[in-house]
C-alpha cells in the first residue's frame, strides 16, 4: 500500500500523506521499522525519556556502514521552513529503512511469520510509484547522506523533538501471540510514520507490534483525500480547550480536524457543559477517581470466584458516593445534549460524549464494582454501559485497542446474558468482528486470527473486568 501514499502539501498545515487512489477501511498503509527505538518497561512505569533517543540517533545516523537511516532523515521537519516544505517520495523511504533494518533495531516485527506477512504483505517494489522533482530525492541505492556532514546533537535533538512517537506498551494481543515475554513501552523515530498529520478524528489507526509500526485505514478513504492519525493519548477523551492545549504545548500546532470544528460550532452553553463536566470527573474528584480505580485494581488481581467477597471488604459507602456523583453528572450532561438534539446528529452527540468519555467509562467500572440487583439485572446494567461506551470509541478511535477491548467485552456479556444463539450475541459477534477488522485487516491466516482475538479477549477481562 505504500506505493498508494503521497507525501503533499496540505492547505492551512504544511505537508501530509494523501491518497493517490481509493483505499477501503482496514487496508493496509504502512508496516515500517524504526531508525532508532528505546524499550523500557510497560505501562504504568512508561516509556523511555525520550531525550535518550538523542545520542542513539547520532550513533545510528552516522554509522558508516547505514548511510540510508541518515538519507531518510534529511526529509523528516526539523523546525525550518525548508524542512516543512520538503515532499519526500515515501517508497523512496521505505526502501531506504528495508537498506538500514539489518542494522536498526528490528527485533520481531511483526506477530509471527503469517501476522508478519499480513502487516508487510505489499512488496514495495509493486504498486504505483509516485514520482516528484524534490531536488532532495534519490534512490536507495545513491542515497544523498551518503556524503553528507554527519548528524549533530543539536539536529538530532530538534529531529526526535518534531518527530519521536512513545507509547507505554506495544499492541498486546499481538505480543502475547507472538510469545513475547512482557509487551514493552518504546520511544523512537519511524520517518515514514512522521510525515502523517494528526486529526482528532482520524481515519486512521496505528500501533506497534514488536519494533515495526503499523499504520492501517479505518475508513474508506477517496483518491487525494488526506491519511491522518491522533498524535493524542488518552487525551483524545477530552474537550477541544483541553486537547488544543495539549497539541499546543507538544507540537505547537492548533489542530482544525472536523471534530474540533463541531465542538467550537456547539452552542456555547453546551460548550461549557462539557468542560465543566470533564474537569469534574477528571478533576475535582481526583482522589475519589483515584481510590475507585485503586479499588477496582485490587478487585482485578483477585480470582473471579472472589470477587463478591472482595468487594464487600472495600469501602462500598464511598465507591457508592462517586457512582452517585458521576450519575448525576451523566443526568445533567444528557439533559443538556437532550436539549439541543434538534440540531445534532446521532454522530455529532457520540463525538460530544466522547470529550467526557472517562465519566461513562467510571460509570461502567461503578457497575462493575457494585453490582446493583440480582446478577442478571447486574449483567443487563453493564451491557448497556458496554455499549454506550463501545458507541463513542466507533465514532472517534476506530480500531484501537480499548475498541476492540470493548467489543469483546460487549459479546461476552450478551453471551452471558442473552445466549450464544441470541440476536443479541450474534450483533455483538459482527461489532468484535468489525473492530477486530479495523485494527488488524482481513488477510491474516485463520489460526492467527483465532488466537488474536482469544489473545484480546483476555485481555479485556484484564483491563475491563
Amino acid at each position: 500500500m505504500v506505493g498508494e501514499l503521497i507525501c503533499a502539501m496540505m492547505e492551512g498545515k504544511g505537508r501530509g500523506v494523501i491518497a493517490r487512489h481509493s483505499i477501503a477501511a482496514s487496508d493496509l498503509l504502512l508496516c515500517a521499522r524504526p531508525a532508532v527505538v528505546l524499550e523500557g518497561p510497560p505501562d504504568p512505569e512508561g516509556a523511555p525519556d525520550a531525550a535518550r533517543l538523542v545520542p542513539a540517533l547520532v550513533q545510528a545516523a552516522n554509522a558508516q556502514d547505514v548511510p540510508q537511516i541518515r538519507a531518510a532523515l534529511q526529509y523528516l521537519y526539523d523546525g525550518t521552513d525548508a524542512s516543512r516544505l520538503q515532499l519526500p517520495d515515501i517508497r523512496t523511504m521505505m526502501n531506504l529503512a528495508k537498506h538500514s533494518s539489518s542494522s536498526s533495531s528490528s527485533s520481531s516485527s511483526s506477530l509471527q511469520e503469517g501476522l508478519q506477512e499480513s502487516c508487510c504483505d505489499h512488496d514495495h517494489s509493486s504498486g504505483h510509484h509516485h514520482h516528484h522533482h524534490d531536488s532532495h530525492s534519490h534512490s536507495a541505492a545513491e542515497p544523498a547522506a551518503a556524503d553528507a556532514d554527519k548528524l549533530t546533537e543539536q539536529q538530532a535533538s530538534l529531529l526526535v523533538k518534531y518527530n519521536a512517537f512513545a507509547d507505554d506498551y506495544e499492541d498486546l494481543a499481538a505480543a502475547a501471540v507472538r510469545g513475547a515475554a512482557m509487551p514493552h513501552s518504546h520511544v523512537g523515530l519511524w520517518p515514514q510514520f512522521a510525515l502523517f498529520n494528526h486529526s482528532c478524528l482520524p481515519n486512521s489507526v496505528h500501533y506497534l507490534v514488536g519494533h515495526a509500526m503499523v499504520v492501517r485505514a479505518v475508513e474508506d478513504v477517496a483518491a487525494g483525500e488526506e491519511l491522518t492519525v491522533s498524535y493524542l493519548g488518552r487525551e483524545e477523551f477530552a474537550p477541544a480547550g483541553a486537547r488544543q492545549a495539549v497539541l499546543q504545548e507538544r507540537y505547537g500546532f492548533a489542530c482544525g480536524c472536523a471534530r474540533c470544528q463541531l465542538e467550537s460550532q456547539a452552542p456555547r452553553q453546551l460548550q461549557q457543559q462539557l468542560l465543566d463536566t470533564y474537569r469534574q470527573v477528571m478533576q475535582a474528584p481526583r482522589q475519589l477517581q483515584q481510590q475507585l480505580l485503586d479499588t477496582y485494581w485490587q478487585v482485578m488481581q483477585d480470582l473471579k470466584p472472589r470477587f463478591l467477597e472482595a468487594v464487600e471488604h472495600q469501602d462500598q459507602s464511598n465507591l457508592a458516593a462517586v457512582q452517585a456523583q458521576l450519575q448525576t453528572l451523566e443526568h445533567f450532561l444528557s439533559a443538556a445534549l437532550q436539549q439541543h438534539r434538534a440540531v445534532l446528529s446521532d454522530s455529532a452527540v457520540l463525538v460530544l460524549q466522547a470529550a467526557v468519555y472517562d465519566l461513562y467509562e467510571l460509570l461502567l467500572f461503578c457497575e462493575q464494582l457494585l453490582p446493583q440487583g440480582n446478577e442478571a439485572e447486574s449483567k443487563h446494567a453493564a451491557l448497556a454501559c458496554i455499549g454506550r461506551c463501545l458507541a463513542i470509541l466507533n465514532c472517534v478511535s476506530k480500531g484501537a485497542e480499548l475498541h476492540v477491548f470493548l467489543a469483546s467485552r460487549l459479546l461476552q456479556h450478551a453471551v452471558d446474558l442473552r445466549g450464544p444463539d441470541s440476536a443479541q450475541a450474534e450483533a455483538a459477534a459482527q461489532l468484535f468482528l468489525e473492530a477486530h477488522r479495523m485494527r488488524y485487516g482481513s488477510q491474516l491466516e485463520q489460526q492467527v486470527q483465532l488466537e488474536l482475538m482469544e489473545a484480546n479477549k483476555q485481555a479485556a477481562e484484564e483491563f475491563l473486568m
